[in-house]
């Protein structure tokens, strides 16, 4: 079994080898940019769902958990090597997506977060965090191809994941150093193995890494300082529904649609009648059928409430004026 660096070192080799592969199926650059962060999501997403479901089984208990073990230390070292790939592989690919603020610095914190808490035995809470990814899938997905975009849907999953259950787990690990947690069925706590017990299957006790006690204002203190930053992308997020909405009611309602005035029409109208020798009822049924084109657009254009502009054609010259 690989330790954790050896993990993060094949996760890292992985990701840039499905870069790699996947990338020559994207044209532009941003597209390219989303492909790691949508594996990446993907994965710890679905990753994330036996935790999550902990946590909703036992009414939101910190301590319900499932303890830390091989496989969640796995999980988010999995994750340290996409923080790594998308860094040093955006570098050389799509080095203009790559931000200060949501790029090295988000990455580099999280990496570091990450090996902390994995030290102290808390990989499972970060398990559990991991389903925050759920947004960013969709947002990936949306951004690798236009058709899988929906505003509204990451709205919604954005606000469940990232604010409503954020602001459950601060409650919940708050609750945890600050009172003893009470009620929990047995069922759902987390018992460590004393030293008796441990001597009794392994050799060398002292090689053995207890978890550290979730009596500690960190795992509350982790989640709200990333808050914020949540809150704010949401608040992004919603800005830019309402602007496109705005935009795409503009671009119906207000788009200039020339309209020719009648006088000119009936100008320019008898001005080429002398030149052709229709006879009188060909001459009538042609401008019948021209009033009543003009009329119909004017009444369609009226109808929809936009403001058109009016175009005056004279004989020699065309004059375009705004109603």
């Amino acid at each position: 079994m690989f330790d954790n660096g050896g993990v993060v070192l094949c996760s890292f080799l992985g990701f840039a080898v499905l870069y790699l592969c996947l990338s020559r199926f994207f044209e532009t650059s941003k597209q390219r940019s989303w492909i790691l962060t949508g594996l990446s999501s993907g994965f710890t997403s679905l990753a994330a769902v036996p935790y999550f479901f902990d946590f909703l089984s036992s009414g939101g208990h910190a301590n319900a958990l499932r303890p830390s073990n091989t496989w969640s230390d796995t999980v988010v070292a999995i994750f340290q090597g996409y923080l790594i790939s998308d860094l040093l592989v955006g570098s050389i690919f799509y080095r203009q997506h790559i931000t200060l603020a949501t790029g090295w610095t988000h990455h580099i914190l999280y990496f570091l977060l990450i090996q902390y808490i994995t030290s102290v035995g808390w990989s499972n809470i970060f398990c559990l965090a991991l389903i925050m990814e759920i947004p960013t899938m969709l947002l990936a997905l949306g951004s690798l191809d236009q058709r899988l975009r929906n505003d509204y849907l990451f709205a919604v999953v954005f606000f469940s994941t990232r604010i409503l259950l954020h602001v459950a787990l601060i409650v919940a690990h708050a609750g945890v150093y600050f009172r003893e947690a009470g009620g929990v069925p047995g069922h759902f706590k987390v018992s460590f193995p004393t030293i008796s017990e441990t001597n009794q299957t392994l050799v060398d006790v002292q090689n053995v890494a207890t978890p550290k006690s979730l009596n500690s204002p960190l795992p509350a203190l982790f989640f709200l300082s990333a808050f914020p930053m949540h809150c704010m992308w949401f608040a992004g997020c919603i800005r830019g529904i309402l602007r496109r909405r705005v935009t795409a009611t503009n671009t119906k309602a207000d788009v200039p649609i020339a309209l020719v005035s009648t006088p000119a029409v009936r100008i320019r109208f008898h001005a080429i009648r002398g030149r052709l020798h229709w006879d009188h009822e060909v001459r009538e049924r042609l401008r019948a059928r021209v009033q009543a084109a003009y009329g119909s657009a004017r009444e369609r254009v009226w109808r929809r409430g936009a403001r058109p502009v009016q175009v005056a054609v004279a004989c020699n010259a065309v004059e375009v004026q705004s109603t």
